[in-house]
């Protein structure tokens, strides 16, 4: 189910992008040297550890924004990337016994900023393309805060955590400098959760899951 709303998340998002593609005369300008392409991202992402994120924030499938940098062209199709997106939804504290949750009256505001440094592979044929289907992986790093503004502040938590992704998705070139695109993400952030409250009942301890992404970006030095 995850993957089909990731897959129907990105397939979405490249309805919009081909049909601009596909406008207007375009001509590739090559040039030798790494090309960097700045983009603005929205991700959607999908949490493996459903029940507790729907017990405390009400739902398993957050929004996320944030931005990043490619540079392509590094050695053939080769590309590094640097990428850092940030979500915060509001939520409030709760106890589980036997499946059953029991609110406790104490909002929080739960908060990820993860940041991936990684790299990968773009798959350009012969001839010029507007696409460029791509893949890689990065690795995570997950600052995760949970903090409320009432209640003891011990309760708050404050850690950083590690983990890998791996993605692939297409870029679709709107004119020489202008891309839209899509990218599917699998996360793994191992031993993140599951030392207390909600993951604790519920025994689920990886904080990855599934990301769809939705980019707008420019290039520049091409």
């Amino acid at each position: 189910m995850r993957l089909f709303v990731c897959l129907a998340f990105t397939a979405a998002a490249l309805t919009v992008a081909l049909p601009c593609a596909a406008a207007g005369p375009w001509t590739p300008a090559r040039r030798p040297g790494p090309v960097f392409h700045a983009y603005a991202a929205v991700d959607l992402d999908i949490f493996n550890a459903s029940q507790t994120f729907d017990a405390v924030v009400g739902s398993s499938h957050l929004p996320a924004y944030g931005g990043g940098v490619d540079v392509t062209d590094i050695w053939k199709h080769l590309f590094i990337r640097v990428a850092v997106t940030h979500l915060s939804k509001k939520g409030g504290r709760v106890f589980v016994d036997s499946g059953q949750v029991f609110p406790l009256g104490i909002p929080l505001t739960l908060t990820m900023t993860p940041i991936e440094i990684g790299g990968g592979w773009r798959f350009a044929g012969k001839r010029p393309s507007r696409f460029a289907p791509y893949a890689g992986g990065a690795a995570l790093i997950v600052p995760y805060k949970e903090t409320s503004a009432f209640g003891d502040a011990a309760d708050n938590v404050s850690q950083s955590f590690t983990g890998a992704a791996v993605f692939a998705g297409v870029e679709a070139s709107v004119t020489r400098s202008i891309t839209v695109g899509g990218e599917a993400q699998f996360r793994a952030i191992p031993n993140a959760l599951g030392t207390a409250g909600a993951s604790q009942a519920y025994n689920e301890t990886d904080l990855g899951g599934v990301t769809a992404r939705v980019t707008i970006g420019v290039k520049l030095g091409r």
